[in-house]
């Protein structure tokens, strides 16, 4: 287990001065923000996906609305009984080898994380690199 920890961690540090890799990093701050066109067929996941749009969380989690977020997060839970919670994504960021997003996972208001994905190309596939975590409740 220690050693996957520390090789895990080797490509991490390996990457990080990499040319391509800085560039892309450097990048990322100004494209990351902006309006996010998701498809839920394009997620390869056993579990049903709906893309919901920023303007309807908002309208749920709108303070003046709801007193307090736990009506607005009992409210989204009425509206999506199956769901484990929100995920919010980023623009991704492209190079040829990396690609870098932001998600945010929020279930209620104290459970949530958000954090950079680090995906890298090999034999063309995208796979997972690293997990950034930011920030979690």
């Amino acid at each position: 287990m220690i050693f996957t920890f520390l090789q895990f961690y080797d490509q991490i540090i390996e990457i990080w001065n990499d040319e391509e890799f800085m560039l892309l990093k450097d990048g990322f701050k100004s494209i990351m923000f902006g309006n996010t066109n998701l498809k839920a067929f394009a997620f390869n996941v056993d579990v049903p996906v709906k893309i919901i749009s920023n303007l309807k969380i908002e309208k749920i989690f709108k303070k003046k609305r709801y007193k307090g977020f736990e009506k607005a997060w009992s409210r989204f839970y009425r509206e999506y009984p199956t769901s484990t919670g929100y995920f919010e994504f980023s623009n991704i960021a492209y190079s040829e080898n990396y690609a870098m997003v932001y998600v945010v996972w929020r279930a209620k208001p104290l459970i949530g994380n958000g954090g950079i994905e680090i995906l890298i190309k090999s034999n063309d596939q995208w796979k997972k690199l690293a997990y950034l975590n930011m920030w979690n409740n």
